[in-house]
């Protein structure tokens, strides 16, 4: 099901909106993994791993690019939310975005069971919503 794109610069993930795919970089050798969103929605010739695989891609696509929220972003707002815990600070805003991150992760798991080989699955994880606080907003809740 994946097309295996080789010599491309670029690492992590990238967005194709002409084919709508999600490429992830693959192996020390430059190959990138293509993951085209119609074909696996609609379930044609995809496998249950195939499914599995552009799931964890588009969530983390949804988070990491859509959102802009990335794991230093994620350390920095647990790291502030401990702290503001343990000196009796407000973390209305770092449990916000904690919420909104553990919810994107609790709808992939939901997908990831009801996976199949015959039936087509959602890749969109618009329906949580965007970041409620840039890091930055979290941080300077004090």
């Amino acid at each position: 099901m994946y097309a295996v794109i080789s010599n491309n610069k670029f690492t992590g993930l990238q967005y194709n909106e002409l084919t709508e795919a999600i490429v992830q970089h693959h192996s020390p050798a430059g190959e990138y993994l293509c993951c085209p969103k119609r074909a696996v929605e609609e379930g044609e010739d995809a496998t249950e791993d195939d499914k599995l695989n552009a799931l964890w891609l588009y969530a983390t696509h949804y988070v990491t690019v859509v959102c802009e929220f990335d794991a230093m972003g994620l350390a920095a707002v647990i790291g502030y939310r401990v702290q503001a815990e343990m000196n009796g600070l407000p973390h209305t805003k770092a449990d916000a975005v904690l919420a909104w991150n553990q919810a994107i992760w609790a709808d992939h798991e939901a997908r990831r069971a009801a996976v199949s080989a015959t039936v087509g699955i959602n890749l969109d994880y618009s329906n949580n919503g965007p970041r409620p606080f840039r890091v930055a907003e979290v941080l300077a809740e004090v």
